[in-house]
């Protein structure tokens, strides 16, 4: 058996959780476009339900819609961010303000069996253990995912901050077409 070489590497297969939301234009369908195109990077695994949240950081804006994604790539985590980034500008997104109104945002909340501090991208990423908008569709398709340096999904959400915060699942998953 030959070894793996810079001609032949060997490509390892993760799962990786994806958030994703929308607060301007056609929310749903800006989504659905986002994770049929998210499917071209690999097999979407899961998607959770909508959620509907109230921005965070900056008031005076629409609410959003949210949700997140499992999906299981062969994409390093920088390629995967870059492709994400790319999907966000197909899709319609202008970038306006930091934490501002978007078409789409999607962002790798974790990598099975990455860590990254210092980046783009951190993994797992440095905020999400601190919003329930993500937090509340994770744990409908991964409870027990645990986000390193932090806990399992599950056992964040039980935490006061956390509970704190309005969320309300407001639709199922949505209809894409699994491309990839």
């Amino acid at each position: 058996m030959r070894s793996p070489s810079k001609e032949h590497p060997v490509i390892t297969t993760r799962r990786a959780l994806i958030a994703f939301g929308s607060n301007l234009g056609d929310r749903e369908a800006l989504i659905a476009e986002a994770i049929c195109r998210i499917s071209d990077l690999g097999n979407v695994e899961r998607v959770s339900g909508i959620y509907a949240t109230a921005p965070m950081y900056v008031e005076g804006q629409p609410e959003f819609l949210n949700g997140a994604l499992i999906l299981i790539t062969k994409e390093d985590p920088v390629s995967l961010l870059r492709k994400l980034k790319r999907i966000e500008r197909e899709v319609g997104r202008l970038r306006r303000f930091v934490n501002g109104p978007r078409e789409i945002d999607l962002d790798i909340i974790d990598i099975e069996g990455v860590q990254i501090e210092s980046g783009p991208p951190i993994v797992p990423h440095p905020r999400a253990q601190e919003r329930r908008f993500v937090l509340e569709p994770l744990n409908e398709i991964a409870p027990n995912w645990t986000l390193n340096g932090y806990g399992s999904v599950g056992a964040l959400l039980t935490l006061p901050d956390i509970q704190s915060q309005a969320v309300e699942r407001v639709a199922d998953a949505p209809v894409f077409v699994q491309r990839g």
